[in-house]
């Protein structure tokens, strides 16, 4: 008896138990009573058979091609292993069913709550009557197993559009998710370094590619059937006729020197090389970098997003005058548009607008001759005999060779950890900091589909020192408050280097140990009104309403002066107000001084007593 209909297939496939025929094809079939895998390694009558999933036909569908596409790469015991792996959550889902009532038929029911309980039965739960008791290693098995196949299925193109873009939680397993560090944001040096880096990189790519365009259709190809290298041995010569022999991008290297031989000799060593005629006419993923690392700081888009970009996703703003739209899909986010604004300023040859415009005439000379990926802004030579092509693959999986381009630049430059991720990370940062926290606003600008994958930018090594930060600083400037009386008021403070002082126009060099006396070390100084003639203290001069402080302050110390003790007043006070008018207001240029008198909506100081 055949297990397998040969009339439901256009292979004809006829696989006999009894007479164990070799199978004339292999792949993932259908029969009346279930899936069937075949495998081209396989011996005649050891296919694997899925029937006791075909309760859950539409899911039975889903986990036999995962099981096929995962299989071809494993043995026989392996691919048994797997089947077993899927039996373990069938009898979940079938307790699902009876216990709750919750019928998971096809890949799209699976849910995240679906996901999520399973981990609960494995644990041995008591609402799903699981008495399993299971080693860590072998839950961990089980639920990657599940969760594998959920996200192959939203990478396939078969089961894509079906599949739910779920959330796989951390493993409560010790040793059970294989937790990558958060990316770690750059600071502003690095940034700056970074920058800067990238900009002498992208004024040589710019140069040799200018050259190298400018020698095609001014420069005389010899004839390309010559099968001495004296002709090419200009370097112009080479440009201009490997670029028209790769016109078509069908000849490998072998064909190029076999077919020209006086131009295969002259493009290898000592002559030349094809690599430095390549930086010449193409992007490569080596010169392709400095571009998507500015591009990224200023844009923030994933790495998949950022590679991905279609010329169809820049355009004018419709609404914005001398401003571009940049508009691309992110696809892990339901296909949400990430859009940015920039100003088209050709002024500058490194902003947005100038380096999109930089890659477009590169890849326009070769763009047009491809079947596909044309509309792509990057796309990038594939070696010879390969048209270029983008870096990331139909399954959203950027190519290795871009990753150890990233590690060439580093090495190049002595950059340390620099990834585009990183790069985000920054970014994300920087939202979070004028944003002050705000997780909408985080979600909104890095496209994410909820906040709570938002609040994880929250919870960045970055946002978590700035938090500290303001913790440390309220703790001290309340603790100053408690230490004046309340004298030093807390709602104009000047961040920076130096910090704030205890007396308003004034700043202090180290606040935590005043030579003012009664002073604690280690504690704010709240000495209010002692910065005067303070060794420590400083001040911006130039600035009108440092000067009107001054001002405010000699007017408190002059009333101070008509009421206290004439002996308290020369021993405490007299020395601070000389110092003030004598030192301070002199420091003060006259036209700053004017412009203080000037200001009337500053809030008083407290009384010196």
């Amino acid at each position: 008896m055949s297990y397998r209909d040969p009339q439901k297939t256009a292979a004809g496939l006829s696989v006999h138990l009894g007479t164990l025929t070799v199978p004339k094809t292999t792949g993932v079939f259908e029969d009346d009573d279930g899936y069937v895998l075949v495998f081209i390694d396989a011996r005649p009558g050891q296919p694997i058979r899925l029937n006791e999933f075909s309760d859950r036909p539409g899911l039975a569908e889903v986990a036999a091609h995962f099981l096929y596409h995962r299989g071809l790469t494993q043995d026989v015991s392996t691919r048994k292993a797997m089947k077993k792996l899927l039996r373990y959550f069938w009898r979940y889902l079938s307790c699902l069913e009876e216990r709750f009532g919750v019928d998971v038929r096809s890949i799209e029911d699976i849910e995240q709550h679906v996901l999520d309980g399973y981990q609960d039965y494995l644990d041995g739960d008591e609402k799903y009557r699981s008495k399993l008791n299971l080693k860590e290693a072998v839950r961990r098995a089980r639920y990657n197993f599940v969760t594998d196949m959920c996200r192959w299925s939203l990478a396939s193109e078969k089961f894509a559009k079906r599949a739910n873009d779920l959330f796989f939680k951390p493993f409560r397993w010790k040793g059970g998710y294989r937790k990558s560090e958060s990316a770690e944001a750059l600071n502003a040096i690095e940034v700056a370094r970074l920058r800067a880096v990238c900009k002498r990189e992208i004024s040589d790519i710019r140069t040799k590619l200018d050259i190298g365009m400018g020698f095609i259709g001014s420069t005389p190809v010899p004839n390309l059937d010559q099968r001495s290298r004296v002709p090419f041995r200009a370097f112009a010569a080479k440009v201009a006729a490997f670029a028209e022999v790769t016109a078509n991008f069908d000849l490998s290297t072998e064909q190029l020197r076999q077919r020209h031989v006086g131009l295969g000799s002259a493009l290898k060593k000592p002559s030349g090389s094809i690599e430095e005629i390549v930086d010449h006419l193409f992007l490569t993923a080596r010169t392709l970098i400095p571009f998507v690392v500015l591009l990224g700081l200023e844009t923030g888009y994933n790495t998949g997003v950022l590679l991905n970009l279609e010329q169809g996703d820049i355009a004018d703003h419709p609404l914005w005058p001398n401003t571009i739209r940049i508009a691309p899909k992110k696809s892990r986010a339901g296909d949400r548009r990430q859009v940015r604004t920039f100003e088209k300023d050709g002024s500058d040859p490194f902003s947005v607008y100038s380096l999109i415009e930089s890659v477009k005439k590169i890849v326009s000379r070769y763009a047009p001759s491809l079947d596909a990926d044309r509309e792509h802004l990057f796309l990038v030579w594939s070696g010879m005999g390969n048209p270029p092509r983008k870096l990331v693959a139909s399954d959203r999986k950027v190519e290795t060779r871009f990753y150890r381009a990233i590690a060439g630049f580093c090495r190049d430059h002595e950059v340390e950890g620099l990834s585009l991720a990183g790069i985000r990370q920054t970014f994300a940062d920087l939202v979070h900091l004028i944003s002050n926290g705000d997780v909408i606003a985080i979600k909104e600008m890095m496209g994410h589909t909820n906040a709570q994958t938002a609040d994880r930018h929250y919870n960045s090594a970055a946002a978590k020192k700035r938090r500290s930060e303001q913790l440390a600083r309220g703790l001290r400037d309340r603790q100053r408050t408690i230490d004046s009386a309340g004298l030093i008021e807390l709602r104009e403070h000047r961040r920076g280097l130096p910090t704030d002082a205890s007396t308003p126009g004034f700043l202090c060099w180290e606040p935590y140990y005043s030579p003012q006396i009664g002073q604690k070390d280690g504690r704010l100084c709240s000495a209010y009104g002692g910065c005067p003639d303070c060794p420590l203290s400083c001040a911006v001069t130039d600035d009108p309403v440092t000067a009107a402080r001054f001002l405010q302050l000699k007017a408190r110390l002059e009333t101070a002066r008509e009421k206290i003790d004439p002996i308290r007043w020369a021993v405490q006070w007299q020395s601070q107000f000389e110092a003030l008018d004598s030192e301070w207001l002199r420091a003060v240029p006259p036209a700053v001084l004017a412009a203080a008198g000037n200001i009337h909506d500053l809030a008083p100081i407290p009384e010196i007593e």
